[in-house]
């Protein structure tokens, strides 16, 4: 894992040139990532939360590791300690350099009667479910299945993990691990037992678990709400869960489904997923919803574009569902295959009272033969009405590959922007991937984009060192 710092936190760099400097490398312990051939499952996921609640993050990672069993294991790191390092106390002005193991959880901890070990982790997301206080983590598993369901024929596949987290005790002498283990509890799949055995051809891999969200807030006791996506269901029509209340006292449960949603045929409808929330009380019953990613659907030219959808979500004694409104390339735009929807990323999310503010990243990695493509997405007007505005974010000409499979969001001072993925991009003539990121100069309410843009790949040279602790 290579580690970036902002340069602002030096002065003595802030005409450099770049935003982020390379800070440091940490190696993960695991095999050879080969024996798999979707890299896929060679990838690592990240992401963070507080999970012991000490006012510090965490870092969650789920990776490839091929001992005596093929598998994905989770390891949850924490700051590192000054004492660990070699040169200085780590008292740099942008913080302490390293990390530190603090817990790592495979297939076998949650529960070993299950198969399908290699996507163990293949989604991560953090979130409020059982404690206002506490971060949980929940652990996607898309090919999860039982061992007296052995050939994947005979049961529909995946499942999601919830842990919750755990507050450290600042009086122990023990490290507490920050994710409690013993109260997990595994959310299968809802149409695993819906087929008949044997299964029709190609039903049985639904990728449940593949796509994770969370609707900040929305439930009961301001927890969030679950969104899981299934978008190899019905032979890759795709469906969407959302979920009700996760938690019984402060113990996680099994939630009940409060609604489902599907796509088009062969449109891999919920292969990506992002929640909205705007603190807008003038409108409290607009206040959240979710985006849906189906970047296999076909227009009525019957070309693989891709298709983004936007639904309004209302709480209540039960919940509603609009569909605002379906979003697709524009038509400068459009070419076939463009996977538009692939990948989804909500910017100015969270504290906002202005529908203008929110914008929605829509990564089309197909694009262009595989060049890639992104669109800054507003999807609402400021009446809080659906739109398609928003602007294009081209990929860096001759060297992208994939560009847009990966997106995130990204916010410092007054400013915000997106990290975007190129994971095929060409460095120094090598197929070797690149992140850019691209910070909007423009206030977030206007549709154009000025972004200060920078480039982060392995040859950028920085202050990597120590490696590992």
């Amino acid at each position: 894992m290579y580690f970036y710092r902002g340069v602002a936190t030096d002065p003595s760099e802030r005409n450099s040139g770049r935003r982020y400097m390379p800070w440091f490398v940490h190696n993960i312990d695991t095999a050879s990532f080969t024996d798999l051939e979707d890299s896929l499952f060679n990838s690592l996921t990240l992401a963070s939360g507080d999970f012991d609640n000490d006012g510090r993050v965490e870092l969650a990672v789920s990776y490839p590791y091929y001992g005596l069993d093929r598998e994905r294991r989770v390891t949850i790191y924490g700051q590192a300690l000054p004492t660990a390092f070699s040169q200085g106390s780590g008292s740099e002005p942008w913080g302490i350099k390293g990390l530190r193991e603090l817990q790592t959880i495979t297939p076998s901890d949650i529960d070993p009667e299950y198969l399908g070990k290699e996507t163990f982790g293949i989604e991560l997301t953090t979130g409020k479910l059982t404690s206002r206080a506490n971060d949980d983590l929940l652990i996607g598993w898309s090919s999860a299945r039982k061992k007296q369901f052995s050939s994947m024929s005979q049961q529909a596949s995946g499942a999601v993990v919830h842990l919750r987290g755990l507050t450290a005790n600042p009086n122990s002498d023990t490290t507490t691990p920050p994710l409690d283990v013993t109260t997990s509890i595994i959310i299968e799949n809802p149409a695993s037992q819906s087929f008949p055995i044997p299964f029709p051809s190609g039903s049985s891999r639904h990728d449940f678990g593949s796509s994770i969200s969370l609707v900040q807030g929305s439930l009961s006791g301001a927890f969030d709400t679950l969104v899981v996506g299934a978008p190899g269901y019905d032979s890759n029509r795709g469906r969407v869960y959302i979920y009700g209340n996760s938690v019984l006292g402060s113990i996680p449960r099994i939630p009940e489904i409060l609604a489902t949603l599907e796509g088009e045929p062969n449109s891999r409808f919920g292969h990506s997923l992002a929640s909205i929330y705007v603190d807008n009380t003038n409108a409290p019953n607009t206040n959240h919803s979710t985006v849906v990613g189906a970047p296999n659907e076909r227009n009525t030219e019957s070309r693989a574009i891709g298709a983004v959808y936007h639904y309004g979500l209302g709480f209540g004694t039960e919940v509603t569902i609009v569909e605002r409104g379906r979003f697709t390339a524009p038509s400068h735009r459009l070419s076939s295959n463009m996977q538009w929807g692939y990948s989804l990323s909500v910017l100015g999310d969270g504290n906002d009272s202005n529908y203008e503010q929110i914008q929605v990243g829509i990564g089309a990695p197909g694009a262009e033969s595989n060049q890639g493509l992104v669109f800054a997405w507003h999807p609402f007007t400021d009446s809080g009405d659906f739109s398609n505005s928003g602007a294009s974010l081209t990929a860096p000409r001759n060297n992208s590959r994939r560009y847009g499979e990966v997106i995130s969001s990204i916010s410092f001072d007054t400013r915000h922007g997106f990290l975007i993925s190129a994971p095929r991009g060409i460095v120094n003539a090598q197929e070797s991937g690149f992140v850019q990121a691209r910070i909007n100069q423009e206030s977030l309410t206007n549709s154009t984009w000025n972004s200060d843009r920078q480039l982060i790949h392995q040859g950028v040279k920085g202050d990597l060192l120590p490696e590992n602790l």
